[in-house]
């Protein structure tokens, strides 16, 4: 089925999925049940033909519904009930033709390029995947993020990028004894901000976090200043303030839920379970070589399943 899309600038977007059962009681039945639900935008002609089917689908049914009332299929013997028929299709005519015009309009793209997906299905990580203190595993066909109990920093696991500036990352997690995890995109090649961190994301079953850490908090002069003990003036502990958004969340840690992060342009763009949670608008999102995408999993654990890179 078709569920809105937050507005994300494009009038005519929509979010297609399927919903998942909530009572599957087996990891296979649940895993099945998260790859039936993909992370996709459509836009335009793709709304356009989307929305159509949707009515097609209920001129169908209503068609149907007549049948069974004894009454002949379209077309219609009787004339009236033929009319009415018409009149239903046609009357969502004018607004497909609008939400598509409006789409094209904003010169809306989807992010219809996969630079890499993983379902987590072999016994062991595949090869595009790093680590780096970390434990992580790929066990009954997800990704277990795991710190390992000695470490001083979170599991890291990470995939390497050709560089790109805009890209959409989704993922399903769920918590299982973790108090949060992050998506980072970096750029090793940078040497303005700690480890090149650009911008990222930190998820909580209570607060999502949206950071531009490029000209943020992992500015190199800000770290090292902080590192060191130092004071930092009230002028820049005003402008970091503007380079995070956070947002309250109420989420089930016993739950499988569904992330989507989008950057495009200098906005960081975030839903959850389908629904806009959060965003960020600064001017170090924007940086245009990215080449790098880690996820980190503080202490353990947290599981990830259907995971996927897109550009446009």
């Amino acid at each position: 089925m078709c569920g809105p899309l937050p507005d994300w600038g494009g009038i005519g977007r929509r979010w297609c999925f399927r919903a998942r059962s909530k009572a599957a009681s087996s990891r296979a039945q649940s895993k099945a049940l998260r790859a039936a639900r993909p992370f996709q935008f459509t836009s335009g002609s793709n709304f356009s033909t989307c929305f159509l089917a949707t009515v097609n689908d209920i001129a169908v049914s209503s068609d149907q519904t007549v049948a069974r009332r004894g009454v002949p299929r379209f077309p219609f013997s009787n004339p009236s009930a033929r009319w009415q028929m018409t009149r239903m299709k046609l009357s969502f005519v004018p607004i497909v033709a609008f939400v598509a015009s409006c789409s094209l309009a904003v010169g809306a793209e989807p992010y219809s390029k996969t630079v890499f997906e993983d379902d987590f299905s072999g016994k062991a990580l595949r090869q595009e995947w790093g680590s780096w203190k970390s434990e992580s595993v790929a066990r009954d066909g997800v990704l277990v993020g795991i710190t390992p109990e000695t470490a001083d920093h979170p599991s890291v696991n990470t995939i390497k990028l050709a560089p790109v500036a805009d890209l959409e990352v989704a993922v399903s997690f769920q918590f299982h004894g973790s108090p949060s995890f992050s998506v980072m995109f970096r750029d090793l090649d940078y040497k303005g901000s700690h480890a090149g961190h650009i911008c990222h994301v930190a998820v909580s079953p209570k607060t999502l976090s949206l950071y531009d850490g490029k000209t943020g908090i992992f500015r190199k002069d800000i770290r090292e200043k902080r590192k060191a003990g130092g004071k930092l003036d009230k002028e820049t502990q005003a402008m970091l303030k503007t380079k995070i958004a956070r947002t309250s969340l109420k989420l089930d840690p016993k739950a499988w839920h569904d992330l989507l992060i989008r950057i495009e342009g200098d906005v960081l763009k975030v839903s959850i379970d389908g629904k806009e949670a959060g965003r960020l608008k600064s001017e170090g999102i924007a940086h245009k070589t990215k080449s790098n995408m880690n996820i980190t999993t503080v202490k353990r654990e947290v599981h990830y399943d259907n995971f996927a890179i897109r550009t446009r």
